[in-house]
């Protein structure tokens, strides 16, 4: 990711939003929190990505609370069984 100075992007704007076209640009600032400049289709594809990772971390969690929720009902099965 090619990095900018805040002066120089705002002296060269337009070059630098042909270039965010093609990659993430950083911006630095100095007082300031750095910033990135990229693409709608780049921003488009990230927030998809993030919501399919969510996604699969929610399956994930609910195929283990499944597994977890089995286990314990044997384990408590057993309990009683070993009470007779």
């Amino acid at each position: 990711m090619e990095k900018v100075y805040g002066s120089s992007f705002r002296a060269n704007l337009k070059e630098y939003m042909n270039k965010a076209e093609k990659e993430p640009l950083l911006i630095e600032r100095r007082d300031a929190e750095n910033l990135v400049l990229l693409s709608e289709n780049e921003y488009e594809r990230l927030v998809n990505w993030m919501n399919n990772n969510q996604m699969l971390s929610l399956e994930i969690e609910q195929k283990v609370d499944a597994v977890l929720s089995r286990r314990l009902m044997d384990y408590e099965k057993l309990l009683r069984e070993k009470e007779k």
